[in-house]
């Protein structure tokens, strides 16, 4: 049976099926993939307005507690794979089958992108906006 997308958010982003109102609070302007992989972490606060994942985007709001705004963003890359486990893998890696390859990643924290990124990445007093650009050498393509 396919997976589907792997997101992983951050407890302190949502802890009960109702807080993922306030990560998504338009989720009609939220797109991902199958084959994505979308980490959310940190304790800043994190809204998604506008997002289309095909690949592999981690954001991380921990640093000095900032708070991010993902509107307009586009990330297309060839993100995370899961590998099939060798024979001589640890017994919890056998258990699962797979490990995954992280082939490209598109991530953002408090200092903006990783990666030699052209990315509207706005700093204001107490948050981060990102928007519109494009990510190099991370194999983003962010409009």
């Amino acid at each position: 049976m396919p997976a589907g997308p792997k997101v992983v958010v951050s407890p302190f982003q949502c802890n009960q099926p109702c807080d993922y109102k306030k990560l998504f609070p338009t989720p009609e302007g939220v797109k991902i993939s199958g084959r994505s992989t979308l980490i959310i972490q940190g304790r800043g606060n994190i809204t998604i307005r506008n997002l289309d994942l095909d690949g592999a985007l981690v954001i991380n709001a921990d640093k000095d507690k900032f708070d991010f705004c993902v509107d307009g963003l586009v990330v297309k890359n060839k993100g995370w794979v899961e590998v099939k486990c060798k024979k001589d893998a640890e017994e919890w890696v056998k258990m699962r089958g797979y490990t995954m390859e992280k082939l490209e990643t598109c991530e953002y924290d408090a200092g903006g992108a990783k990666g030699d990124v052209d990315s509207t990445v706005a700093k204001g007093k107490s948050g981060i906006e990102i928007g519109d650009g494009e990510a190099t050498d991370c194999g983003c393509n962010i409009m």
